[in-house]
């Protein structure tokens, strides 16, 4: 997102070096909640939560058609982070 490198995925070791489980638990749920707080820093959008952005990446990353209303879509292709594309109807 805006020229951020993506984030680190987690490997077995980098979970085992967190102590106990319930310490990894609590370390995981902080991570998880810095980045959301990030995303939203970036999104830098009363109309978009980070959670919501979430959810559309997630939908097309799927290769599933997101449901994005109207001004969603418009603020998020002026920000350039996705693009509006077009097709024939009757085709999938």
């Amino acid at each position: 997102m805006n020229n951020q490198p993506p984030l680190t995925a987690l490997t077995i070791k980098d979970i085992e070096s967190m102590g106990t489980l319930a310490e990894a638990k609590e370390k995981l749920a902080q991570r998880d909640d810095n980045h959301i707080l990030e995303v939203s820093r970036l999104l830098n959008s009363v109309l978009i939560s980070a959670e919501r952005w979430v959810e559309i990446v997630k939908d097309m990353a799927d290769g599933n058609d997101p449901l994005i209303q109207q001004a969603e879509a418009d603020e998020l292709v002026a920000k350039q982070l996705i693009v509006r594309t077009y097709r024939l109807g009757g085709e999938s």
